[in-house]
């Protein structure tokens, strides 16, 4: 019998690279890091019940990297090789990586 109390998820945040090198990314069949938003749908939905899917977003202050199959505001998919722990909400900040890149240059 529940206690009616709802767990709160851990909460996890990664960098475009720590994302990259913990779960692995799959590319698309057109070779792309990106999943297609509309032709590779079905694939997608399937990856979805693994785990394996993540959404890539745009929020109020830029975009984020979050798990799952979300349709609100998504820019594109990402698919990885290794599942995502479901009792965990996962935050990855592509732009932080972005912008370390541009100042490198």
């Amino acid at each position: 019998m529940s206690d009616g109390l709802i767990k709160q998820q851990d909460y996890v945040e990664l960098s475009w690279d720590e994302f990259v090198e913990k779960f692995d990314l799959v590319p698309s069949p057109d070779g792309e890091d990106m999943w297609d938003t509309h032709k590779y749908w079905d694939e997608l939905k399937e990856r979805a019940k693994e785990n394996r899917v993540w959404t890539y977003t745009e929020v109020d202050n830029g975009t984020v990297i979050c798990e799952g199959l979300h349709f609100v505001n998504r820019l594109g998919y990402y698919v990885t090789v290794r599942p995502y722990d479901p009792t965990v909400a996962y935050d990855v900040d592509y732009q932080e990586d972005e912008q370390e890149e541009m100042e490198n240059e």
